[in-house]
């Protein structure tokens, strides 16, 4: 005998803890409709859209940049671990070029796992988590700011450099 969603009224399979449709768990009630602000249903908004997984999404994701299908499914440790590999497996393979296929294999098995997590997510397997905001500034910035302060510290490397050849022959 199918199983309802409690939330949405989805048909649910019986070995289902979450609902495909709207990631409620198995004996959420839905509440009272109540008035909202712009700003709740804009969050609504967002929670519906994060919280719906689709797994082409998080593939094609994940194909545009390395670990961000992982930040869409949630899993902020495995983006950022993907993103790091990926980043310092292509800075590497610049200077020793076979490299670049590790650098391939994590990009290429990035896009499946986004797939493949996101596509047992939407059939209730696992359960939806929705990044938090923090979460997905930091996945974007961080790498800017380690960029800014190696550039730093290659400035004043040089800057050393410069003066010490300087005073070499003065």
């Amino acid at each position: 005998m199918p199983k309802y969603c409690a939330n949405c009224g989805n048909a649910m399979d019986s070995d289902d803890n979450f609902c495909q449709n709207c990631g409620a768990g198995v004996g959420a009630a839905a509440g009272p409709e109540e008035k909202k602000s712009f700003s709740e249903s804009i969050k609504e908004s967002w929670d519906n859209f994060i919280s719906q997984k689709e797994p082409f999404v998080a593939a094609i994701f994940s194909v545009f940049m390395s670990g961000l299908g992982q930040l869409y499914n949630g899993e902020f440790a495995k983006a950022v671990c993907v993103q790091v590999a990926s980043i310092v497996l292509s800075i590497i393979g610049i200077f020793i070029w076979p490299i670049l296929l590790a650098a391939l294999a994590v990009w290429i098995w990035s896009v499946y796992d986004a797939y493949k997590i996101a596509e047992k997510m939407k059939i209730g397997k696992m359960p939806v988590k929705i990044p938090k905001w923090t979460e997905i500034v930091i996945y974007f910035l961080w790498p800017f700011l380690v960029i800014g302060f190696i550039v730093i510290i290659a400035f004043v490397v040089a800057l050393m450099i410069g003066a010490a050849s300087i005073a070499a022959f003065i």
